[in-house]
């Protein structure tokens, strides 16, 4: 990560990181795992209403409910595919919802403009959540698995 960083720049422009550490891998990674997991458990809740609305949205929200339950598993031991996938997961479930309520998804064109949704907005929420803790680990402000980095009191 820190050769990308390098590359775009972004290195220089986020160089707070340097200078800013928290030392609380177990809020770390139990506050990722939490929220991955509050990420799946609010896709699973609006699944039946999305599966009659359009199989495939509700297929995809079954895909983020397991894929949510497999990065917690992995972050709880101590995997960096762990993160990854939990940004992933936020990631597209947060551009997602953005096309889904400007341009509309086929099928499913009622959601056009909808925007007062409590169950999107919680989850909208918490993608920007899970993304920001991802970003501060990444970035080395956070730590997530100390015995990984042979970081010992």
């Amino acid at each position: 990560m820190n050769i990308l960083l390098r590359i775009t720049g972004l290195g220089k422009l986020v160089s707070f990181y340097r200078y800013i550490y928290f030392n609380g891998a177990g809020v770390v990674r139990w506050s990722g795992i939490g929220l991955v997991l509050v990420i799946g458990l609010t896709h699973m809740y609006e699944f039946p209403e999305h599966f009659e609305a359009a199989e495939y949205i509700g297929l995809s929200f079954v895909a983020l409910f397991a894929s949510s339950l497999l990065s917690a598993l992995w972050i709880l031991k101590g995997l960096r595919w762990g993160w990854l996938l939990g940004a992933v997961i936020s990631g597209v479930a947060f551009v997602s919802y953005i096309i889904s309520r400007t341009l509309g998804l086929p099928g499913f064109s009622e959601a056009v403009g909808a925007w007062d949704t409590p169950s999107g907005t919680v989850s909208e929420i918490f993608d920007v959540m899970y993304l920001g803790l991802w970003f501060s680990i990444i970035t080395g402000m956070n730590v997530a698995a100390p015995d990984k980095r042979n970081w010992h009191d």
